[in-house]
């Protein structure tokens, strides 16, 4: 039997002392480890309502020898620092890490005090292997699948064979997560959803399904190009037993594709109706099929908001990004279908990937400026029926993450010289707050601090200015000649002026945008600075 403590850094503590967010893996990890010998426990910036300085005390006083450290790629400097403190105090400890941060797996094994990287998506398979070799026999490690570990018996590091990934068969019959171990932070949340006022839907954190079928070059997934969902019955299942066990009031799905085709639909609509269900849910669509029938549908059977990621109004930006494609007048008429349909609907634009300048900005304000006409009609009209609406959409600052087709491009052509110090760049505590009218996106997704320019304009910072010159003029054009939009024109005005200043001193400097490739094959792995680390891949 082996002992882990948990540790948890990838949402932070809420400034209000409230929980407001749920790290749905957990549960799944947990349920894996209850079936074996194994015990653990967990600490969680969000859930326990701490700070980092907080959680490092606190885990200063564990007793124990294996921990295990989950986050995002933003948290690195968190997990470095915490690896150390880790060190100080035992010799001897066994140090894991998992979640996104595993995509930097060459980084932590390079630089910091870190023993093993889950690099595998299933973390409720991989850790009681792992503990297992700790248990038993520390050079079995070298046949535990989808992890990177220092061997430092022979002084180097090795990247282990890549991991199968479950079957469709074998995720419909996964047992349900252990959400009994967060009972009382999950009676809190449901708490705290029901003080909202501010939403159409009090939405308690959903995640039902794993991966994605596209290949999108700006996102990454461990689960690579596989899609497992559901079945629906399962899947109501669940949602079932959150209603009855916490009262959840509504959900808020974070599956990237709760619907993937029209048949999606009408089983769920079928599903929904048979059972008798009558939760309401925000869900993801793509804007690649539908029309107002289908909105409607769906609307009546619980789904009152819809997610989009129209990521830019731009067809060459789409083409990009490998986009699933569609015309923008297509996608215009399916938003249009689902504002006429009473469905709620938030989009997230991205701005900075390759390609991107002036005139595909140009393009995107259109797309933006029309969609917020829309949503002000529907405002209204909703508003006379004594319901709530909150159609629009927000932004965000592309930022390169592994395991995604841009992160290895940028890498590989220098356009990130240093990965470490990318990611430092990324871990400031002013990243990681909250800002105002958020509830879920950190700073760090519109701050732009680091200086990773992948577009086409001169630097991040004439990109950025043009960025809010686009948003507030979109923003102006929506609601003119109303009196009320014309705060709006100001500050397009000054970042206009303030990008062409930017753009003035870049070329005086000779600064010049991105104009690199786009074919960069898939998941092509990252060359590891030889003076850092030597890698060897079993199995190869």
């Amino acid at each position: 039997m082996t002992h882990i403590h948990l540790i948890g850094i990838a949402e932070p503590k809420d400034p209000e002392g409230r929980i407001t967010k749920f790290p749905y893996a957990y549960p799944v990890i947990m349920g894996g480890l209850r079936k074996t010998s194994h015990t653990f426990d967990l600490v969680d910036t969000h859930m326990h309502k701490l700070d980092f300085d907080e959680i490092m005390d606190r885990v200063d006083r564990l007793e124990g020898r294996v921990f295990g450290i989950s986050g995002w790629s933003h948290h690195y400097p968190h997990i470095k620092a915490l690896a150390e403190q880790i060190r100080a105090r035992r010799k001897d400890a066994v140090i894991v890490v998992g979640g996104v941060i595993a995509g930097n797996d060459d980084v932590l094994m390079a630089n910091t005090e870190v023993d093993i990287v889950a690099t595998g998506a299933e973390g409720e398979h991989i850790l009681p292997q792992l503990l297992d070799c700790i248990e038993q026999d520390e050079t079995a490690l070298h046949e535990v699948q989808g992890i990177t570990f220092r061997d430092r018996k022979r002084d180097r590091v090795v990247r282990n064979d890549y991991r199968s990934l479950m079957s469709k068969s074998e995720f419909q019959i996964q047992e349900r997560p252990d959400f009994e171990f967060f009972d009382d932070q999950l009676h809190e949340l449901v708490h705290y959803l029901n003080s909202m006022t501010d939403v159409p839907v009090k939405g308690f954190p959903l995640l039902l399904s794993r991966g994605c079928p596209f290949a999108c070059t700006y996102c990454g997934h461990l689960y690579g190009s596989k899609f497992l969902r559901r079945e629906w019955d399962g899947w109501f299942d669940e949602v079932e037993y959150l209603i009855d066990r916490y009262k959840a009031p509504g959900f808020y799905n974070f599956d990237t594709n709760m619907f993937l085709r029209p048949d999606d639909v009408d089983s769920y609509c079928e599903t929904y109706k048979a059972r008798g269900s009558d939760f309401e849910i925000c869900a993801e669509l793509r804007p690649t099929f539908g029309d107002q029938e289908m909105y409607q549908r769906l609307y009546e059977h619980g789904v009152t908001v819809s997610l989009f990621g129209f990521e830019t109004g731009s067809e060459k930006m789409l083409v990009n990004m490998k986009r699933p494609m569609q015309k923008m007048r297509e996608t215009r008429d399916r938003i249009h279908d689902a504002l006429q349909s009473d469905m709620v609907i938030w989009g997230n634009f991205v701005f900075g990937t390759p390609g991107e300048n002036r005139k595909t900005m140009d393009e995107t304000r259109k797309f933006m400026t029309q969609i917020s006409k829309w949503a002000y009609k529907q405002k209204q009209r909703l508003a006379k029926k004594g319901k709530l609406g909150t159609s629009g959409f927000g932004w965000t600052i592309f930022l390169p993450s592994p395991t995604s087709e841009l992160y290895d491009l940028a890498v590989r052509e220098g356009v990130i010289a240093n990965e470490e110090a990318y990611l430092n760049s990324l871990g400031g505590e002013e990243n990681m707050e909250v800002p105002a009218g958020s509830k879920i996106k950190i700073a760090l997704a519109m701050a732009a601090t680091h200086d990773v320019n992948m577009s086409e304009f001169t630097s991040k910072d004439a990109m950025v200015s043009y960025v809010h010159f686009t948003l507030n003029m979109a923003r102006f054009l929506a609601g003119f000649p109303r009196p009320s939009q014309f705060h709006y024109l100001f500050p397009a005005i000054q970042h206009y002026v303030r990008h062409w200043m930017i753009q003035v001193r870049d070329l005086v400097q000779g600064r010049e945008g991105y104009f690199g490739s786009l074919s960069t094959p898939r998941h092509q792995k990252r060359v590891v600075q030889p003076d850092k680390v030597q890698m060897q891949t079993e199995g190869a």
